[in-house]
């Protein structure tokens, strides 16, 4: 039975009372004298040191490494873990055959446990955009390029297809996304119990994963501390509804799901392999249930050469791929040549098969974005500057529900959503067939044929000849990033060169001894 109040402590059987309190000092007694210190001295030194103790904590707990102790783990099939003493957190993924593992043990001693194919930290995903100088949103340059239009007139998408967005959340109240949101219809919402028996609890409209594994919920809103409305305007652009509200969406009769994986680490939004891979396993346990997956978006991604190729990330888009879903990944915006040695970028570089990786280009002038990463490792090339989506209360840009981004982030959502237009028209096809239609219906740049596998541009519709570049052609790729010399004006927008999330990263860690310092209580 659980206790009311803690228990009275007892020494050799006896009770130990408290103790009576001090009694109040006559006022004819004679007070001691107050102790006099010099002005500024022991209550100033207070003052000073301990909120720069506290700011030094502080400091010491934001640095921690993210992948300490963490690991993803490849797993023999039928074996058993034995995981040696104490101090370890398993999460199993039966859908993947993976892992993730929390463990003070050496990784050495982890690696030669039975039933261990291999260990490897998780990585730290990025996410691909850079905000543009905001104005009216405008979508027709770049839907009249790829001729999204014409397609609407064959289709506008199945309705019964849903499309997985793995990202910073969605944004499941905004009056553009409702309409077209995946509901979980074996999940009673906000009943903290879980009704489908998938460990989740009230995923109604998806679900959330962060500190690698060791948060799981139901709820994937896209908050100010997850990236910045990412995920909410992925997922307008995918299918926000032909409603006369916003934006439309480029299969807009499809629905999303939404789950989060991406947090806030000092000022930037980073995702590790450990949640993306719950979120993986998560899609195939809702497919296993019998919701209709076709495809999911992975604008994200880690920094050129910056990480190591993680075998278990590899198997779990492997077993998702294997499941007949479409995976469409962003290539990062470094001005990098991916295919190069020591330039990889994951998980754009990995062997999956029914991967699309996306480049991306300006819908003005047909050729590759200056931000662009590019490579034979990338598949086709979309348009990917000025893109307009939805995004939540918290990000809206003078007070617009709908900004322009730029970035192979926003490239990646256009491609599947023209997946999805192509798919729409024969549900039957298997999703490697629904990549080659894909890929042969891009409309061919001879100038471009460096860039990326197809050389192509993404196209809703065949066109009938290529498409011959309106400005002067992309120098030949190098692995030297490309100068940023473009009169286009998000080029001062780019934070440091490389795939960055497009925040301005700002040292916030040096700003806390003075955060501490203001916000101590006065004495």
């Amino acid at each position: 039975m659980p206790r009311d109040h803690p228990p009275v402590p007892a020494v050799n059987g006896k009770i130990l009372q408290p103790s009576p309190g001090r009694k109040k000092r006559p006022a004819s007694m004679t007070r001691r004298p107050k102790k006099v210190t010099k002005k500024g001295t022991g209550r100033t030194t207070k003052k000073i040191l301990y909120p720069l103790l506290q700011a030094l904590l502080g400091m010491l707990l934001l640095s921690a490494p993210l992948h300490a102790g963490v690991y993803c783990l490849q797993l023999e099939q039928r074996s058993h873990l034995l995981l040696p003493g104490g101090g370890n957190s398993f999460i199993p993924l039966p859908h993947l055959g993976l892992g993730i593992l929390r463990s003070e043990e050496d990784p050495q001693t982890l690696a030669a446990l039975p039933g261990v194919r291999s260990i490897a930290t998780p990585n730290r995903n990025h996410l691909f955009y850079t905000p543009s100088e905001p104005y009216y949103p405008n979508q027709r340059p770049y839907l009249q390029m790829i001729s999204a239009e014409e397609a609407w007139d064959i289709t506008r998408g199945d309705q019964s297809f849903v499309v997985v967005v793995i990202d910073t959340g969605i944004d499941y109240t905004h009056e553009d996304l409702r309409e077209n949101l995946w509901t979980n219809p074996r999940e009673i919402p906000d009943n903290r119990i879980d009704d489908d028996g998938n460990g989740i609890i009230d995923d109604s409209y998806g679900a959330c994963f962060l500190e690698e594994g060791a948060i799981a919920t139901g709820d994937p809103a896209d908050t100010l501390f997850s990236g910045q409305g990412h995920g909410t305007h992925v997922a307008g652009t995918i299918a926000s509804p032909i409603n006369g509200i916003g934006i439309a969406g480029i299969a807009p009769n499809v629905k999303i799901m939404g789950i989060r994986v991406f947090m806030d680490d000092n000022g930037t939004a980073t995702a590790s392999d450990a949640d993306i891979l719950r979120a993986l396993n998560y899609v195939l346990e809702m497919k296993s249930q019998g919701v209709n997956i076709r495809a999911i978006n992975l604008s994200l991604g880690t920094h050129p050469g910056e990480e190591e190729h993680n075998p278990a990330m590899e198997q779990g888009l492997q077993k998702v791929a294997q499941a007949g879903i479409l995976i469409v990944i962003a290539a990062g915006n470094a001005s990098t040549n991916i295919s190069l040695p020591g330039n990889a970028v994951y998980p754009a570089n990995y062997n999956v098969p029914n991967t699309i990786v996306v480049g991306a280009c300006s819908a003005s002038s047909h050729s590759l974005a200056y931000f662009s990463n590019y490579g034979p490792a990338v598949d086709i090339l979309a348009p990917g500057v000025n893109i307009y989506g939805p995004v939540p209360e918290f990000a809206k840009n003078l007070r617009e529900s709908y900004v322009p981004l730029s970035g192979t982030s926003m490239a990646t959502p256009l491609t599947l959503g023209v997946a999805m237009l192509l798919w729409s028209q024969n549900p039957a096809l298997p999703a490697e067939d629904v990549k080659r239609w894909l890929e042969n219906q891009a409309t061919p740049v001879p100038e471009l044929a460096d860039y990326c596998a197809t050389g192509a541009i993404l196209s809703a519709v065949q066109k009938a000849s290529p498409v011959t570049p309106t400005q002067t052609p992309t120098p030949t790729p190098t692995n030297t990033p490309r100068p940023t010399s473009s009169p286009d004006p998000l080029e001062n927008l780019l934070s440091g060169g490389g795939c960055s999330a497009g925040i301005i990263e700002l040292p916030f860690i040096f700003l806390l001894p003075l955060l501490f310092f203001f916000l101590s209580p006065k004495k």
